[in-house]
């Protein structure tokens, strides 16, 4: 206390020497209002009432949950993946089974989609798009597909598609979040090179941790 109180005054007579240095002087301020101290990341936030459901799994692996009742339909709307500019846009994207994926070519190049399934290599679609065609196909069910144009090497875009719309993939870090999870009970199902695993869960708001062996922490 005597060496801190030392310290505290060298610093005053320095500013200014007429100022009366107590304790709390020393003392490391607060953080502002509304902004935490800490700096440590936090799992996305979910909607009021709903639940972030989040933690690890083996990176690259595919979680979903599914709801006791069975998952809900599959949007009529479809998805879109462009050609634009020697790309497919977005690269990634999720759908749930039984959704189409609208493939269009909105530039002035020929192009050709070709998907072919993860795991098996297996052609699951093959077609060529001309300026300002498209092409609509439907997953129909879950799995992991590439996707690639065979006139422009590069080209590449994944598809992830799962039986749930409560889904996300674990990141390089072995960790994932999925958002905004009516709490009740739900199967966990995480898929990892082709092997699914599955177990009970109960959901609750607003955070839901899940374990390395799929268990509550």
């Amino acid at each position: 206390m005597f060496r801190l109180i030392l310290s505290c005054r060298a610093v005053g007579v320095v500013l200014l020497a007429t100022v009366l240095l107590t304790p709390a002087a020393c003392a490391r301020p607060e953080a502002p209002a509304g902004r935490p101290a800490a700096t440590a990341p936090s799992h996305p936030r979910s909607d009021e009432g709903l639940a972030t459901v989040a933690g690890a799994a083996p990176a690259g692996a595919v979680v979903s949950l599914q709801p006791a009742g069975g998952p809900p339909p599959a949007p009529a709307d479809p998805a879109v993946i462009d050609q634009r500019g020697n790309q497919f846009l977005p690269g990634f994207l999720m759908i749930q089974s039984g959704q189409t994926v609208e493939f269009r070519n909105s530039e002035n190049l020929p192009h050709n989609v070709f998907v072919a399934q993860r795991r098996t290599g297996r052609t699951i679609l093959d077609v060529s798009t001309d300026p300002g065609q498209q092409h609509t196909h439907t997953f129909d069910r879950p799995g992991e597909f590439e996707v690639s144009c065979n006139i422009h090497e590069g080209m590449e875009a994944t598809i992830i598609v799962t039986a749930s719309p409560l889904a996300a993939v674990a990141d390089a870090q072995s960790r994932f979040a999925i958002r905004n999870v009516p709490p009740g009970g739900y199967t966990l199902v995480i898929s990892d090179a082709g092997s699914p695993t599955e177990s009970e869960l109960a959901v609750m708001a607003p955070l839901t941790e899940v374990g390395p062996s799929s268990r509550l922490k």
